[in-house]
């Protein structure tokens, strides 16, 4: 065997299989490399589209928190129209009580029949925004 081994054809053997394993590891190596290249380029489009994906949640939300602040806004004007249609109306409401009792019978006289009129006409004439 080792007289094999120092032979001029066993050095070549020995020389081929050197050359073919490190061939084999070479081409192993550079697959692996493409590999990797080809993950790093998979990770990063990855990451591109949830960046992509996180700026549009975002932006739905300062859209969402933008119509909350509207609707916000409007409630505090509807709110204020509203209570001072309300206080008309229960004043208008005690004026008439005060002047003509409500008969024992619970009939509603014309007076309290306008002011109950005016009270449904206020509230059907209010309008809301959209989605209310």
């Amino acid at each position: 065997m080792i007289g094999l081994l120092l032979s001029p054809l066993g050095r070549l053997f020995g020389v081929g299989a050197i050359s073919a394993v490190l061939a084999a590891l070479s081409a192993g190596w550079l697959t692996h490399k493409v590999d990797q290249a080809e993950i790093e380029k998979l990770k990063a489009a990855r990451a591109s589209e949830s960046l992509v994906q996180a700026y549009d949640a975002l932006r739905r939300i300062g859209e969402a928190s933008k119509a909350m602040n509207d609707s916000a806004a409007s409630y505090g004007l509807l709110r204020e129209d509203i209570d001072s249609k309300f206080a008309s109306i229960s004043e208008g409401l005690k004026n008439v009580q005060v002047k003509v009792p409500l008969p024992r019978d619970c009939v509603p006289d014309a007076g309290r029949v306008r002011s109950l009129a005016a009270a449904v006409d206020a509230a059907n004439a209010q309008s809301f925004p959209s989605g209310h």
